[in-house]
C-alpha cells in the first residue's frame, strides 16, 4: 500500500519542508517530490491481512499465520506483522498455500496488516522510531518530551547542574535529540532527498515538480 498523504506530511515535516498545497506556488516554493516521485515510486513489499488470532509469547514462538492473499510470499522472506505498539518483524520459516509460518511475540487479532519488508515499510518503521522520540500529536508526548519534564535544577539552596556525563534529564535530552536527528537522516537517506533540518538555508537544489 502506497505511503498516504498523512505519512508524505510527516516525512516532510520531519524533514523540514514546508506543508503548503501546491495553490500556494506562485507565492513559496512547493516541492512536488514527495508526491510525484516518493509517493508512486517508493518500492513496496507483497501486502495482504490474516485474521489468525496470535496470543502473546515470553520468547518467540512459530504461528502459523493465514494470509488473505499469499501471493509475492516466499520463505525466507522478512515480514512486518501487524501496526503501532502491536507491530513486529519476523521471518516466514516456511509456506504452505496460503500459510506462513514465523517466530512471533506480540499478541494480534482482528485483521490486521502483514507485508514484505520493502522501501514503504522502511519508511514507516523510520516514521515509528521518530513518533517514539520526539511523540509530536501523541498525550504522552514522546521519550524526548517525557524526558524534558524532569529538566532543571538539581537543588536549590545551591545550584548544581547535571553535568553532559551525569545521565540526568539534560544528558538524556541531547541523547535523544541526537537519535531524533540520526532517524531523520536516515528517512532522507532512504528516500534519496536532502535532510533540510538545521541545515541553514531552507532552499535545495532539489528540483522542482
Amino acid at each position: 500500500m502506497a505511503l498516504s498523504t498523512s505519512e508524505l506530511a510527516r516525512i516532510k515535516f520531519e524533514l523540514g519542508y514546508n506543508l503548503l498545497s501546491v495553490s500556494a506556488e506562485p507565492i513559496v516554493g512547493v516541492t512536488q517530490l514527495f508526491e510525484q516521485v516518493v509517493q508512486p515510486y517508493l518500492t513496496s513489499g507483497a501486502a495482504t491481512t490474516s485474521s489468525t488470532t496470535v496470543a502473546a509469547s515470553a520468547t518467540p514462538a512459530p504461528v502459523a499465520l493465514t494470509l488473505a492473499d499469499a501471493s509475492g510470499f516466499s520463505a525466507g522472506n522478512k515480514i512486518v506483522v501487524d501496526v503501532d505498539d502491536r507491530q513486529e518483524y519476523a521471518t516466514i520459516q516456511s509456506k504452505s498455500g496460503s500459510v506462513v509460518t514465523a517466530l512471533l511475540t506480540f499478541a494480534h487479532a482482528g485483521s490486521y496488516p502483514v507485508t514484505v519488508e520493502g522501501g514503504e515499510s522502511i519508511v514507516r518503521g523510520i516514521l515509528r522510531q521518530i513518533q517514539q522520540i520526539a511523540g509530536i500529536g501523541t498525550s504522552a508526548g514522546g521519550l524526548l518530551g517525557q524526558s524534558l519534564e524532569y529538566a532543571g535544577l538539581k537543588r536549590v539552596d545551591k545550584i548544581e547542574w547535571f553535568g553532559p556525563n551525569a545521565g540526568g534529564a539534560g544528558s538524556t535530552s541531547k541523547g535523544l535529540a541526537k537519535q531524533l536527528d540520526y532517524w531523520r537522516d536516515e528517512l532522507a537517506r532512504a528516500l534519496g532527498v536532502p535532510n533540510l533540518r538545521g541545515r541553514g538555508d531552507a532552499g535545495s537544489d532539489v528540483a522542482m515538480y
